[in-house]
């Protein structure tokens, strides 16, 4: 049985509070004045030695839509994930052990409690802290369990709902021992971007809201100093308390919202902006390739929007009326409309559009004494238009449909449990993990209702039975993925509508990971690797300094 969230961390807090073997790297030496000589002299020189100048870049970024918590639906966007990557620790890396937060992961024998069926034992680096000096415990780990498993919106939750218990082992609070009630085959994928838990609150609000402002401490090579939404500027610091090799070498990172594709290929011609990575526009591409010495590259991401339909909405409840409603979707259509253009864009595979007369949803619709409600968050330029395409659509066929804007933790936790909200539009994080798809197949939490993972409700003893096969690794994850697609075709619960693709531009202002863009690995998320040109380049230019202040965006 699980322990309230706020007694287990705020014990582990207590514990992680007396650790004092990670002080916080000292400042810079005192200045010492010279002695003045007795000699006399006739003439008085004085030496000053120059402090080095700040290196600084600037990268074009997309708006943020609302907080800085990667485990959130509400969140979640290249930019948040991005920061993430180079704020916050991770257990693994890339499927590797991440070293320098950890000096090993690995599965032990169960620990003798019932219904443990697998542990794993986790020691973190002694000098492993977060930039306020304060020393990474299993308080940190322990804080994400909680968070993850008990909160509504969380991408990919199911591995953190197979953990009965985390456990503290010995002295410093560097041990940590996290109990399985059921198998997870890719327990490597869990734990990654820990949160400071010493400096956000224990209850589900803390998790939910703790940063909707800001990311308040960081253990990666860069830390958020300042984010200014009036300006559409994030200022990342480089971490001067990271303890691991190779820190970042650019001391100053501005991220700045790109208000078009005029706006940032002037920027590119300027020097004002060095790197770029958004969602294109009808002529993004076209642009960036006109200006000299600039790379680009598409890139697709692992997120994918699309209509999830509630199973137990009052006028979706029935299997069939959920097939009519699919049916009446014009994917390209709405794909097109909801992106804002028609290049560059990956459409779902679809079916056409079925001409017969909707009335099996027209009688429900009469029936619940309510329009059709279609929900999706404000803060989502994509998935709003998406939605109002939709109900415009749907209203030409003789449907009574509605908009409802809301934000998707009030959806997730109230108003799809509750059938207020009969089907909404929002992007999915789709890595074809075992957690993801196991995830996405789970019946929702019979307590409270709350859709994380699985926004449809879709409940059945099969797809509950096959949920526990993948988590388990006994279904290959390219049939665990079929699996999936299978039961959403066969319920109507999913009808995906566009995969989001990005475009990156990089100008000779900055050294990454490979001379040539198409060699990249990631777009922002690689930042903690760049370097400014010097002398010894082969390439060199002359860029203009970053002029943040005198923008004027809005995020």
């Amino acid at each position: 049985m699980k322990r309230r969230f706020s007694t287990l961390v705020a014990t582990l807090l207590t514990a992680g509070v007396v650790v004092s073997g990670c002080a916080a790297n000292p400042g810079p030496p005192p200045v010492v004045e010279p002695t003045p000589t007795t000699e006399p002299t006739t003439t008085e020189t004085t030496t000053t030695q120059a402090r080095p100048a700040r290196t600084e870049a600037a990268v074009g970024v997309e708006p943020l839509r609302n907080g800085f918590n990667p485990h959130l639906l509400s969140d979640d966007s290249s930019v948040v994930r991005s920061l993430a990557n180079l704020v916050l620790p991770s257990a693994f890396l890339r499927g590797q052990l991440n070293r320098n937060l950890l000096r090993s992961a690995e599965v032990i024998e169960p620990v003798d409690s019932p219904g443990v069926v697998m542990t794993v034992r986790y020691v973190i680096q002694d000098a492993a802290q977060w930039s306020d000096g304060t020393p990474i415990t299993g308080s940190d780990f322990a804080y994400l369990w909680q968070g993850m498993s008990t909160s509504p919106g969380v991408i990919n939750p199911e591995g953190y709902r197979a953990i009965s218990n985390v456990r503290v082992i010995g002295g410093g609070a560097k041990t940590v021992e996290v109990d399985f009630h059921a198998p997870v085959a890719d327990w490597q994928s869990l734990f990654s971007y820990l949160l400071p838990a010493h400096l956000l609150d224990s209850g589900e609000q803390g998790f939910l809201v703790g940063l909707r402002d800001n990311i308040p401490a960081s253990a990666g090579r860069y830390l958020v100093n300042n984010v200014d939404r009036a300006r559409g500027v994030i200022t990342l610091n480089r971490n001067d308390r990271f303890w691991g090799p190779e820190p970042a070498q650019i001391d100053i990172l501005s991220l700045v919202e790109t208000r078009s594709t005029t706006h940032s290929a002037d920027q590119l011609r300027a020097g004002q902006l060095q790197f770029v990575d958004v969602l294109p526009g009808e002529t993004t591409r076209d642009t960036y390739e006109l200006i000299p010495d600039i790379q680009n590259r598409l890139v697709q991401s692992q997120r994918q929007l699309g209509l999830t339909l509630s199973t137990n909405s009052p006028i979706l409840s029935d299997h069939a009326t959920r097939v009519e409603l699919s049916g009446l979707v014009d994917v390209p259509l709405i794909a097109r409309l909801g992106a804002g253009r028609s290049t560059d864009l990956i459409v779902a595979d679809s079916e056409p559009v079925n001409s017969a007369e909707p009335e099996l949803l027209r009688s429900a619709i009469e029936s619940a004494g309510r329009p059709l409600r279609i929900a999706a968050d404000p803060a989502d330029a994509t998935a709003s238009a998406s939605v109002r395409s939709l109900v415009d659509l749907l209203k030409q066929r003789g449907i009574n449909a509605e908009v409802v804007s809301t934000d998707l933790t009030d959806l997730t936790k109230n108003r799809l449990p509750s059938g207020d909200v009969d089907a909404v539009i929002a992007r999915e994080w789709i890595d074809g993990s075992p957690n993801y798809v196991a995830g996405a197949l789970r019946c929702p939490d019979e307590e409270t209702g709350m859709r994380s993972g699985n926004l449809s409700g879709l409940c059945m003893p099969e797809t509950e039975g096959v949920a526990n096969q993948v988590l388990a690794g006994e279904i290959s994850p390219e049939r665990a993925q079929e699996l999936l697609d299978e039961f959403r075709t066969r319920e109507a619960t999913w009808v995906p509508l566009l995969r989001e693709q990005r475009i990156l531009a990089l100008s000779p202002g900055i050294i990454g990971p490979d001379p040539d863009l198409e060699e990249w690995t990631d777009g922002l998320a690689t930042a903690d690797t760049w370097r400014l040109p010097d002398e010894a380049d082969a390439t060199t230019t002359t860029t203009t300094p970053p002029n943040i202040a005198e923008e004027e965006q809005q995020f």
